[in-house]
């Protein structure tokens, strides 16, 4: 018996949206306010406070199966981008930022930064 696997594509997403680099690169240290950076990237997917800090924190998962059936030659691509933005905890200034992202291909991690 013989059949024909077709080629398809499936992605999946969770967290908040997708952080473009216009978008990060607009944060600045020492000016941009808590309420700036939700108006702006909408709102974390996580928060935390310390004595002296609010941290926020931006993730977005996605994930996208292409080609045949596992293990029949399909490519699953898995991309994820992490912001962190930490605010004073009186004032909510921004005191300092960063973004990571991660991507895996069929199990090989590579990270861009």
């Amino acid at each position: 018996m013989l059949f024909t696997l077709i080629a398809c594509a499936h992605t999946t997403s969770s967290g908040s949206k997708e952080i473009n680099y216009r978008q990060y690169n607009k944060l600045i240290k020492g000016q941009t306010t808590y309420k700036d950076a939700v108006r702006l990237l909408g709102n974390p997917t996580e928060t935390q406070e310390s004595e002296t800090k609010l941290i926020a924190v931006w993730e977005t998962s996605e994930t996208t199966i292409d080609g045949l059936l596992v293990p029949f030659g399909s490519k699953v691509e898995m991309k994820k981008i992490i912001t962190s933005l930490f605010f004073d905890r009186e004032t909510k200034i921004l005191v300092d930022h960063y973004q990571r992202t991660q991507r895996t291909v069929n199990g090989d991690k590579m990270n861009l930064f």
